[in-house]
């Protein structure tokens, strides 16, 4: 692709951030538009969904206000929140059954009321999700919000949740960002887990697992200047701990890299991991496990591809 292409491509990316920066501060919901491209598919493509609610886990009780909060404020509630702004998303965009006794509409208006009913959903979903002080397990994370969006459907309009692993010395599943766009661009929605690496002390030239942490993924986009990713993170709040984070969309660059694992001990090479320079931490930040939900049709404001 020319320089020239690759900068309109860009502007074009960046366009659309910004299109729905100033949709979210003039309307209390943001109009959601699914946007994709295949020009150049695949030396360059992107596909991005706007619209999606962005929580945040830390959620302190603040009583002489009438404020709900999480167990440990929430520091521990980052799968349940990913969870909730799907749940969110889908309710405001044809889906409203999903959330019948709790408005999404109203999380971002910073009433009490908005907010507890925000607060009250994420504690709801981190109790049938076994949330503890630990997390929250990535495969029961899976089983249970399939559990909930399925709840009362008939059987032709379930939604089909499908889990992908790409960690440690055992799993090998596709969390490319091209993998991320087909997602994307046919009208599906992703949580997405990421594993934090450092190195591991007893094993100099290893990396030994620090934590985890869920996402939203909402756009995927490659171009001559490399692959990056659209991620809604329920822990980038704004300037107060309990009001959530401002609808802010960050963009991160992702590469492919060979790096050696204690566990197991084994020598990997992982498709997306978060460049460092771009997230401004000193370990490894992988993207090791999606769990993808396809709609039984289309959510408002979509007109999906059919991309293989």
């Amino acid at each position: 692709m020319s320089s020239k292409k690759s900068v309109f491509f860009q502007s074009i990316f960046a366009l659309i951030l910004s299109i729905g920066g100033f949709l979210r501060t003039a309307n209390a919901v943001e109009v959601p538009i699914l946007y994709y491209s295949t020009l150049g598919y695949p030396s360059q493509f992107f596909a991005m969904v706007t619209g999606m609610p962005d929580l945040d886990q830390i959620r302190r009780a603040i009583p002489i206000a009438g404020k709900m909060g999480l167990p440990d404020d929430g520091v521990d509630h980052c799968a349940p929140t990913a969870a909730a702004n799907l749940l969110g998303f889908l309710s405001m965009k044809g889906y409203r059954e999903l959330l019948p006794m709790n408005d999404a509409e109203t999380w971002d208006d910073r009433t009490i009321p908005g907010e507890n009913d925000a607060t009250s959903l994420i504690n709801a979903l981190g109790s049938e999700m076994g949330t503890g002080s630990d997390g929250s397990d990535f495969l029961d994370v899976a089983l249970k919000m399939k559990r909930r969006l399925n709840e009362g459907r008939s059987r032709s309009d379930r939604f089909k949740v499908e889990t992908v692993s790409d960690y440690g010395c055992y799993t090998s599943g596709d969390t490319s960002t091209e993998r991320l766009y087909r997602e994307i661009a046919n009208g599906n929605l992703i949580q997405g887990n990421l594993d934090y690496y450092v190195e591991d002390s007893s094993r100099p030239g290893f990396l030994r697992l620090a934590g985890s942490h869920a996402i939203v993924i909402t756009g995927a986009m490659r171009n001559s200047s490399g692959d990056f990713l659209t991620i809604v993170d329920p822990s980038s709040g704004g300037d107060s701990p309990y009001y959530q984070g401002e609808y802010h969309t960050n963009t991160y660059e992702v590469t492919r890299e060979t790096v050696n694992l204690s566990d197991g001990a084994c020598v990997r090479t992982l498709t997306s991991v978060l460049k460092e320079d771009s997230i401004g931490v000193d370990f490894k930040t992988m993207l090791t496990g999606l769990i993808v939900i396809k709609p039984p049709r289309p959510y408002e404001g979509s007109t999906p591809l059919a991309l293989p």
